[in-house]
Formats: structure tokens, C-alpha cells, sequence
């Protein structure tokens, strides 16, 4: 007859298990790293050769430096104005939709209903630039009408680049823009 051995305990096992899982944490951040580091690269060689068209020969490096930041500046306030115009469209989509008002967050400023009032609060969540939650309401039918809702982030944002885009093609408003194309 033979007997089940087991070597080693149930708790050395479990070691074992979480340092694998450890590892595998260890290796999606070097991965995330790593892609960040060459998306950074990509843009950079992008927006340089943007700068690159814009910028009058003959300008100096350190007026080109500056270039550079204003140009690094308006990416980081135009992501978080997007992220502000894709949670609104989330907000009015849910709204038009039947859901209830949660909260709305940018960054880390975020607007909550409490006791059927507005309040502003800090609260930031890693890994997000903004959050809208709703309410879902009541369903009259078998379904709950998620799709408006969900797609209403993305529609805000196209929205915002068509009306950019149409900004763009008034003349005077931004005719470096026009030469790049």
C-alpha cells in the first residue's frame, strides 16, 4: 500500500506561491517601466520634429529648451483637461440616462453628494485621473441602460477633438498648426 509523503509544509508552499507572485509583481513593473520609458522616447522624437517646424532656424538652444517645456507643459494640462471633458461626458450621459449623481473626480479634486448636497473633497485613487460615479436606476425592464453611459466619456472626447480641430481651421488661430499637416 502506498502512502501519501508530503514534504515540506502546507506554510513553506504557501512561501513559495507568494514569492512567485512577488516575482510576477516585480516583472509588470519592470514592464510597465519599460514602456513608459519608450513611449517617452516616441513622443519626445515626435514632438521634437514638431518643434522642429515650428521653431525659426537660427533660434538659439535655449530658447528652443524653452519651446520644448511650453510644449511638454500644454501636453500635461491638455491630459488633464481631456480627463475632465471624458468624466463630464460620462456625467451627462448618465444623467441623460436615468442614473443619479455619486461624485465627480479630476485628479485629486473630487465633488461628492452628501445629505442631497455638494461637497468638494480631496481623494485621489492610484492609476486613475478621474472617476464619475452614478447611481444606476431603477430597471422598468429586464435591462439597465449602461451603454450611453459608458460610451459617454469617449463621445465627450471626440466631441472636444472635432470642435479643436474645427478651432484650428479658423484663420489666425493657430496657423503653425496648419503648416505641420
Amino acid at each position: 500500500m502506498g502512502r501519501n509523503v508530503q514534504t515540506g509544509s502546507s506554510k513553506e508552499q504557501r512561501g513559495s506561491e507568494g514569492d512567485s507572485k512577488k516575482n510576477k509583481a516585480r516583472g509588470g513593473a519592470w514592464l510597465q517601466i519599460v514602456f513608459f520609458m519608450l513611449a517617452g522616447f516616441v513622443l519626445g522624437i515626435i514632438l521634437g520634429g514638431m518643434l522642429g517646424d515650428v521653431i525659426p532656424d537660427g533660434t538659439s538652444a535655449g530658447i528652443e529648451m524653452i519651446y520644448f517645456g511650453l510644449a511638454l507643459l500644454a501636453i500635461v494640462v491638455m491630459s488633464v483637461v481631456h480627463a475632465a471633458i471624458h468624466e463630464a461626458g460620462h456625467l451627462v450621459c448618465g444623467l441623460l440616462s436615468g442614473y443619479g449623481f455619486v461624485s465627480y473626480r479630476v485628479g485629486s479634486l473630487m465633488f461628492l453628494k452628501k445629505d442631497g448636497r455638494i461637497c468638494l473633497r480631496k481623494y485621489t485613487l492610484p492609476g486613475t485621473g478621474g472617476q464619475c460615479l452614478m447611481d444606476p436606476p431603477e430597471p422598468c425592464s429586464d435591462e439597465t441602460p449602461f451603454i450611453l453611459y459608458n460610451l459617454g466619456g469617449s463621445l465627450a472626447n471626440l466631441i472636444a477633438a472635432g470642435l479643436f480641430g474645427l478651432l484650428c481651421l479658423v484663420p489666425g488661430i493657430a496657423p503653425w498648426l496648419l503648416d505641420m499637416v
